[in-house]
Protein backbone atom coordinates (compact mmCIF):
# COMPACT_ATOMS: atom_id res chain seq x y z
CA UNK A 1 0.00 0.00 0.00
CA UNK A 2 1.05 3.86 -0.86
CA UNK A 3 0.33 5.23 1.77
CA UNK A 4 -0.77 8.78 1.38
CA UNK A 5 -4.43 10.93 1.71
CA UNK A 6 -4.53 11.85 -2.10
CA UNK A 7 -7.90 13.95 -1.49
CA UNK A 8 -6.09 16.19 1.08
CA UNK A 9 -2.78 16.65 -0.75
CA UNK A 10 -5.12 17.69 -4.23
CA UNK A 11 -6.32 20.29 -1.93
CA UNK A 12 -3.01 21.81 -1.02
CA UNK A 13 -1.43 21.52 -4.04
CA UNK A 14 -4.23 23.47 -5.75
CA UNK A 15 -3.59 26.20 -2.84
CA UNK A 16 0.14 26.24 -3.43
CA UNK A 17 -0.21 26.46 -7.26
CA UNK A 18 -3.09 29.63 -6.49
CA UNK A 19 -0.12 31.48 -4.32
CA UNK A 20 2.60 31.28 -7.36
CA UNK A 21 4.19 28.54 -5.40
CA UNK A 22 5.67 26.48 -8.36
CA UNK A 23 8.97 25.52 -7.65
CA UNK A 24 10.42 21.95 -6.79
CA UNK A 25 10.71 22.40 -2.97
CA UNK A 26 6.28 22.70 -2.83
CA UNK A 27 6.05 19.51 -3.80
CA UNK A 28 7.55 17.70 -0.85
CA UNK A 29 6.06 21.13 1.80
CA UNK A 30 2.44 20.24 -0.29
CA UNK A 31 2.53 16.75 1.12
CA UNK A 32 2.84 16.49 4.98
CA UNK A 33 3.85 13.85 7.22
CA UNK A 34 0.19 13.44 8.39
CA UNK A 35 -1.54 13.00 5.21
CA UNK A 36 0.99 9.81 5.18
CA UNK A 37 0.39 8.81 8.75
CA UNK A 38 -3.53 9.42 8.14
CA UNK A 39 -3.43 7.31 5.19
CA UNK A 40 -1.06 4.32 6.90
CA UNK A 41 -3.68 4.40 9.87
CA UNK A 42 -6.29 3.79 7.44
CA UNK A 43 -4.92 1.41 5.59
CA UNK A 44 -4.13 -0.70 8.86
CA UNK A 45 -7.99 -0.55 9.98
CA UNK A 46 -8.98 -1.27 6.80
CA UNK A 47 -6.54 -4.54 7.13
CA UNK A 48 -7.79 -5.39 10.16
CA UNK A 49 -11.14 -5.49 9.34
CA UNK A 50 -10.84 -7.29 6.36
CA UNK A 51 -8.77 -9.88 8.38
CA UNK A 52 -5.39 -9.44 6.09
CA UNK A 53 -1.44 -8.90 6.60
CA UNK A 54 -1.11 -5.15 5.39
CA UNK A 55 2.41 -4.06 3.86
CA UNK A 56 3.05 -0.34 3.67
CA UNK A 57 5.73 0.83 0.54
CA UNK A 58 8.48 3.10 0.95
CA UNK A 59 7.32 4.53 4.02
CA UNK A 60 8.94 8.02 4.74
CA UNK A 61 8.10 9.39 8.42
CA UNK A 62 7.94 9.05 11.67
CA UNK A 63 4.64 10.09 12.40
CA UNK A 64 3.60 7.26 9.86
CA UNK A 65 5.89 4.68 11.38
CA UNK A 66 4.28 5.26 15.05
CA UNK A 67 0.98 3.90 13.09
CA UNK A 68 3.05 0.63 12.21
CA UNK A 69 4.69 0.29 15.47
CA UNK A 70 1.17 0.85 17.06
CA UNK A 71 -0.51 -1.69 15.41
CA UNK A 72 2.49 -3.99 15.04
CA UNK A 73 2.33 -4.02 19.17
CA UNK A 74 -1.39 -4.88 18.80
CA UNK A 75 -0.16 -7.78 17.40
CA UNK A 76 -1.38 -6.99 13.53
CA UNK A 77 0.52 -8.25 10.96
CA UNK A 78 1.12 -4.71 9.85
CA UNK A 79 4.60 -4.32 7.55
CA UNK A 80 6.86 -1.73 6.10
CA UNK A 81 9.58 -0.84 4.37
CA UNK A 82 11.11 2.68 4.00
CA UNK A 83 14.48 3.68 1.35
CA UNK A 84 17.67 4.88 1.55
CA UNK A 85 16.72 8.45 0.67
CA UNK A 86 14.32 8.63 3.81
CA UNK A 87 17.47 7.49 5.78
CA UNK A 88 20.18 9.92 4.51
CA UNK A 89 18.64 12.70 2.46
CA UNK A 90 16.55 15.57 3.78
CA UNK A 91 14.42 18.74 3.15
CA UNK A 92 16.94 20.76 4.41
CA UNK A 93 20.12 18.93 2.43
CA UNK A 94 18.52 18.42 -0.31
CA UNK A 95 15.48 20.85 -1.04
CA UNK A 96 16.04 24.40 0.33
CA UNK A 97 14.10 25.88 -2.20
CA UNK A 98 16.71 27.77 -4.07
CA UNK A 99 16.93 25.96 -7.88
CA UNK A 100 15.47 23.69 -10.13
CA UNK A 101 17.98 21.32 -9.47
CA UNK A 102 16.00 20.25 -6.62
CA UNK A 103 13.40 18.41 -9.13
CA UNK A 104 15.78 15.60 -8.86
CA UNK A 105 14.46 14.92 -5.33
CA UNK A 106 10.99 14.90 -6.45
CA UNK A 107 9.52 11.72 -5.42
CA UNK A 108 6.25 10.47 -3.53
CA UNK A 109 6.45 10.24 -0.79
CA UNK A 110 8.88 13.31 -0.73
CA UNK A 111 11.99 13.99 1.22
CA UNK A 112 10.97 14.70 4.69
CA UNK A 113 12.79 16.90 7.15
CA UNK A 114 15.80 15.76 8.87
CA UNK A 115 14.53 14.80 12.27
CA UNK A 116 12.77 11.54 11.13
CA UNK A 117 15.86 10.12 9.45
CA UNK A 118 16.49 8.42 13.47
CA UNK A 119 13.61 7.58 13.91
CA UNK A 120 13.19 5.34 10.82
CA UNK A 121 16.94 4.17 11.45
CA UNK A 122 15.80 3.25 15.25
CA UNK A 123 12.80 1.62 13.23
CA UNK A 124 14.98 -1.06 11.28
CA UNK A 125 16.72 -1.80 14.65
CA UNK A 126 13.39 -3.02 16.50
CA UNK A 127 11.52 -4.60 13.75
CA UNK A 128 8.82 -2.03 13.15
CA UNK A 129 10.67 -1.46 9.73
CA UNK A 130 10.96 -5.05 8.13
CA UNK A 131 12.63 -4.22 4.50
CA UNK A 132 14.52 -1.44 2.94
CA UNK A 133 13.57 -1.37 -0.94
CA UNK A 134 14.48 2.01 -2.90
CA UNK A 135 10.90 3.17 -4.98
CA UNK A 136 13.53 2.95 -7.86
CA UNK A 137 11.83 4.76 -10.62
CA UNK A 138 14.46 6.77 -12.25
CA UNK A 139 13.58 9.96 -14.74
CA UNK A 140 16.30 11.85 -16.71
CA UNK A 141 16.70 15.25 -15.53
CA UNK A 142 18.01 16.47 -18.99
CA UNK A 143 14.56 15.56 -20.78
CA UNK A 144 11.95 14.23 -18.37
CA UNK A 145 12.22 16.44 -15.19
CA UNK A 146 12.29 19.47 -16.81
CA UNK A 147 8.81 18.96 -17.73
CA UNK A 148 7.66 20.71 -14.57
CA UNK A 149 10.36 23.49 -14.82
CA UNK A 150 7.24 25.85 -14.28
CA UNK A 151 4.95 23.73 -12.29
CA UNK A 152 5.93 21.57 -9.59
CA UNK A 153 3.10 18.80 -10.52
CA UNK A 154 4.40 18.29 -14.21
CA UNK A 155 7.55 17.08 -12.46
CA UNK A 156 7.77 13.18 -13.42
CA UNK A 157 7.65 11.48 -9.50
CA UNK A 158 10.88 9.01 -8.96
CA UNK A 159 14.78 8.51 -8.89
CA UNK A 160 17.56 5.92 -9.44
CA UNK A 161 18.19 4.21 -6.34
CA UNK A 162 18.31 0.20 -7.34
CA UNK A 163 22.26 0.42 -7.84
CA UNK A 164 23.05 1.51 -4.43
CA UNK A 165 20.77 0.09 -2.18
CA UNK A 166 23.59 -2.39 -0.46
CA UNK A 167 26.04 -0.04 -0.77
CA UNK A 168 24.31 3.08 1.34
CA UNK A 169 22.70 0.40 4.07
CA UNK A 170 25.80 -0.91 4.96
CA UNK A 171 27.80 1.87 4.86
CA UNK A 172 25.59 4.33 7.02
CA UNK A 173 23.81 1.55 8.49
CA UNK A 174 26.38 -1.49 10.15
CA UNK A 175 29.75 0.66 9.42
CA UNK A 176 27.84 3.30 11.40
CA UNK A 177 26.55 1.17 14.53
CA UNK A 178 23.13 1.99 13.55
CA UNK A 179 22.07 -1.80 12.80
CA UNK A 180 24.42 -5.08 13.12
CA UNK A 181 25.75 -7.00 9.94
CA UNK A 182 22.68 -10.03 10.86
CA UNK A 183 20.04 -7.09 10.22
CA UNK A 184 21.50 -5.60 7.46
CA UNK A 185 21.08 -9.55 5.83
CA UNK A 186 17.71 -9.37 7.35
CA UNK A 187 16.30 -6.35 6.18
CA UNK A 188 17.26 -6.79 2.57
CA UNK A 189 17.11 -10.92 1.95
CA UNK A 190 15.67 -12.81 4.10
CA UNK A 191 12.66 -10.60 5.67
CA UNK A 192 11.42 -9.89 2.27
CA UNK A 193 11.74 -13.40 1.26
CA UNK A 194 9.47 -14.23 4.10
CA UNK A 195 6.70 -11.59 4.02
CA UNK A 196 6.61 -12.31 0.05
CA UNK A 197 5.78 -16.14 0.38
CA UNK A 198 9.15 -17.19 -0.99
CA UNK A 199 10.88 -18.52 1.99
CA UNK A 200 12.98 -20.74 2.00
CA UNK A 201 13.35 -21.09 -1.14
CA UNK A 202 14.57 -17.81 -1.15
CA UNK A 203 15.99 -15.73 1.93
CA UNK A 204 18.54 -18.24 3.24
CA UNK A 205 21.23 -20.56 2.41
CA UNK A 206 19.86 -24.44 2.94
CA UNK A 207 19.71 -27.37 1.21
CA UNK A 208 16.79 -27.17 -1.14
CA UNK A 209 17.15 -23.19 -1.56
CA UNK A 210 17.89 -21.24 -4.73
CA UNK A 211 21.49 -20.40 -4.29
CA UNK A 212 20.86 -16.49 -4.71
CA UNK A 213 24.11 -15.90 -3.35
CA UNK A 214 25.75 -11.87 -3.07
CA UNK A 215 29.62 -12.36 -1.25
CA UNK A 216 30.19 -9.16 0.45
CA UNK A 217 33.51 -7.49 0.52
CA UNK A 218 33.00 -5.34 3.60
CA UNK A 219 36.78 -3.45 2.74
CA UNK A 220 35.56 -2.39 -1.01
CA UNK A 221 35.36 1.28 -1.28
CA UNK A 222 32.71 3.12 -3.93
CA UNK A 223 32.26 6.58 -5.36
CA UNK A 224 28.62 6.73 -6.10
CA UNK A 225 28.46 8.86 -9.83
CA UNK A 226 26.37 9.44 -12.42
CA UNK A 227 29.31 9.19 -14.54
CA UNK A 228 29.97 5.70 -13.57
CA UNK A 229 26.78 3.96 -12.63
CA UNK A 230 24.79 1.24 -15.03
CA UNK A 231 21.45 2.70 -14.16
CA UNK A 232 19.52 4.53 -17.25
CA UNK A 233 19.54 7.87 -15.68
CA UNK A 234 21.41 11.28 -15.92
CA UNK A 235 22.14 11.79 -12.40
CA UNK A 236 22.79 10.32 -8.85
CA UNK A 237 20.74 11.08 -5.45
CA UNK A 238 24.02 10.64 -4.03
CA UNK A 239 26.31 11.98 -6.64
CA UNK A 240 29.90 11.65 -4.56
CA UNK A 241 29.04 9.81 -2.08
CA UNK A 242 32.11 7.46 -1.21
CA UNK A 243 31.05 4.18 0.60
CA UNK A 244 33.18 1.42 2.08
CA UNK A 245 31.70 -1.88 1.23
CA UNK A 246 30.37 -3.68 -2.11
CA UNK A 247 29.38 -6.79 -3.82
CA UNK A 248 32.29 -8.84 -4.43
CA UNK A 249 30.74 -11.51 -6.77
CA UNK A 250 26.74 -11.83 -7.03
CA UNK A 251 25.69 -15.61 -7.50
CA UNK A 252 21.56 -16.50 -8.95
CA UNK A 253 20.48 -19.82 -8.67
CA UNK A 254 24.20 -20.94 -8.61
CA UNK A 255 25.72 -19.45 -11.44
CA UNK A 256 27.46 -16.47 -11.23
CA UNK A 257 26.34 -13.63 -12.85
CA UNK A 258 28.36 -11.11 -11.54
CA UNK A 259 32.09 -10.90 -11.08
CA UNK A 260 34.96 -8.04 -9.72
CA UNK A 261 37.33 -10.13 -9.72
CA UNK A 262 40.42 -8.23 -11.73
CA UNK A 263 41.50 -11.50 -13.57
CA UNK A 264 39.23 -14.12 -13.50
CA UNK A 265 37.49 -15.45 -16.72
CA UNK A 266 34.05 -16.47 -15.90
CA UNK A 267 31.10 -18.66 -17.54
CA UNK A 268 27.95 -17.38 -18.72
CA UNK A 269 25.40 -18.75 -20.53
CA UNK A 270 27.36 -21.55 -22.03
CA UNK A 271 30.30 -19.21 -23.29
CA UNK A 272 33.97 -18.53 -21.69
CA UNK A 273 34.09 -14.64 -21.83
CA UNK A 274 34.91 -11.98 -19.23
CA UNK A 275 33.61 -10.09 -16.52
CA UNK A 276 35.98 -7.72 -15.42
CA UNK A 277 36.16 -4.72 -13.44
CA UNK A 278 37.19 -2.47 -16.63
CA UNK A 279 39.75 0.73 -15.63
CA UNK A 280 37.95 3.48 -16.02
CA UNK A 281 40.41 6.16 -17.13
CA UNK A 282 38.18 8.73 -18.56
CA UNK A 283 36.87 9.26 -14.61
CA UNK A 284 39.51 9.60 -12.54
CA UNK A 285 40.99 6.33 -12.81
CA UNK A 286 37.84 4.83 -10.96
CA UNK A 287 37.12 0.97 -11.30
CA UNK A 288 33.80 0.27 -13.36
CA UNK A 289 32.08 -2.90 -12.97
CA UNK A 290 30.06 -3.86 -15.96
CA UNK A 291 28.06 -7.01 -16.27
CA UNK A 292 27.46 -7.11 -20.15
CA UNK A 293 29.71 -10.67 -20.50
CA UNK A 294 25.83 -12.52 -20.58
CA UNK A 295 25.01 -10.61 -23.61
CA UNK A 296 28.42 -10.79 -25.64
CA UNK A 297 27.83 -14.92 -24.79
CA UNK A 298 24.21 -14.57 -26.31
CA UNK A 299 25.29 -12.94 -29.24
CA UNK A 300 28.41 -15.26 -29.69
CA UNK A 301 26.17 -18.18 -29.51
CA UNK A 302 23.74 -16.94 -32.27
CA UNK A 303 25.55 -14.89 -34.27
CA UNK A 304 28.84 -16.87 -36.64
CA UNK A 305 31.80 -14.70 -35.81
CA UNK A 306 35.27 -14.39 -37.64
CA UNK A 307 37.96 -13.55 -34.93
CA UNK A 308 39.83 -12.08 -37.88
CA UNK A 309 37.04 -9.67 -38.46
CA UNK A 310 35.97 -6.29 -36.64
CA UNK A 311 32.49 -5.98 -35.88
CA UNK A 312 30.07 -2.66 -36.03
CA UNK A 313 28.20 -2.35 -32.44
CA UNK A 314 25.44 0.38 -31.93
CA UNK A 315 25.40 0.92 -28.65
CA UNK A 316 23.68 3.60 -26.52
CA UNK A 317 25.70 4.97 -23.36
CA UNK A 318 27.95 6.89 -22.05
CA UNK A 319 31.47 6.89 -23.70
CA UNK A 320 33.06 4.84 -21.01
CA UNK A 321 30.62 2.34 -21.45
CA UNK A 322 30.52 1.97 -24.97
CA UNK A 323 34.18 1.69 -25.14
CA UNK A 324 33.79 -1.13 -22.54
CA UNK A 325 31.32 -2.95 -24.31
CA UNK A 326 33.09 -2.33 -27.13
CA UNK A 327 36.36 -3.99 -25.53
CA UNK A 328 34.46 -6.93 -24.05
CA UNK A 329 32.82 -7.51 -27.30
CA UNK A 330 36.52 -7.99 -29.34
CA UNK A 331 37.95 -9.70 -26.37
CA UNK A 332 35.00 -12.26 -26.65
CA UNK A 333 35.30 -13.15 -30.33
CA UNK A 334 38.72 -13.65 -29.57
CA UNK A 335 40.96 -10.72 -29.99
CA UNK A 336 43.21 -9.17 -27.85
CA UNK A 337 40.70 -6.66 -25.43
CA UNK A 338 43.38 -4.21 -25.36
CA UNK A 339 44.16 -3.55 -28.77
CA UNK A 340 43.80 -0.05 -29.94
CA UNK A 341 40.26 0.89 -31.50
CA UNK A 342 41.60 2.28 -35.01
CA UNK A 343 38.62 4.62 -34.96
CA UNK A 344 35.41 5.57 -32.48
CA UNK A 345 32.75 7.71 -33.50
CA UNK A 346 31.02 9.26 -31.00
CA UNK A 347 27.49 11.00 -31.46
CA UNK A 348 26.68 12.45 -28.12
CA UNK A 349 23.58 13.44 -27.24
CA UNK A 350 21.69 11.64 -29.95
CA UNK A 351 20.07 8.25 -29.03
CA UNK A 352 20.75 6.22 -32.59
CA UNK A 353 19.09 2.52 -31.70
CA UNK A 354 17.66 0.96 -28.72
CA UNK A 355 20.08 0.18 -26.41
CA UNK A 356 21.99 -3.32 -26.63
CA UNK A 357 21.95 -4.20 -22.73
CA UNK A 358 17.50 -3.97 -23.46
CA UNK A 359 17.82 -6.22 -26.46
CA UNK A 360 20.75 -8.91 -25.77
CA UNK A 361 23.39 -7.25 -28.20
CA UNK A 362 20.87 -6.60 -31.39
CA UNK A 363 23.48 -7.27 -34.48
CA UNK A 364 26.79 -7.85 -35.04
CA UNK A 365 27.84 -6.54 -38.08
CA UNK A 366 30.48 -7.32 -40.37
CA UNK A 367 32.26 -3.91 -41.76
CA UNK A 368 35.23 -2.56 -43.29
CA UNK A 369 38.64 -2.58 -41.32
CA UNK A 370 37.86 0.30 -38.73
CA UNK A 371 35.50 -0.45 -35.77
CA UNK A 372 32.85 2.12 -34.95
CA UNK A 373 30.67 2.70 -31.79
CA UNK A 374 28.20 4.59 -31.83
CA UNK A 375 25.29 6.50 -29.52
CA UNK A 376 24.62 8.65 -27.22
CA UNK A 377 24.34 9.13 -23.56
CA UNK A 378 21.98 6.90 -21.47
Amino acid sequence: MHAENGSAIDVLVQHALAEGKTAPVHHALTRPTRAEAEAVHRSIALAEMAGVPVYIVHLSSEDALNQVREARDRGLPAFAETCPQYLLLSIEDQMPGKSFEEAKYVFTPPLREKKNQPKLWDGLATDNLQVVSTDHCPFCFADQKQLGKDDFTKIPNGGPGVENRLQLLYHFGVNAGKITVQRFVEITATAPARIFGMYPKKGTIAPGSDADIVLWDPEAEHLISAATHNMRCDFSLFEGWRVKGNARQVYSRGELIADTSFENPQRFGGSEVMSRIAYDTEHNGKLLMRTVAGYMAHAIEKFPVDPKTIYEMVVVGNSTMRDLFFRQSVYSIGQNPYQSITEIEMTEGKRTTTSLIQTGLRSLLPIHPKARVYGGPV
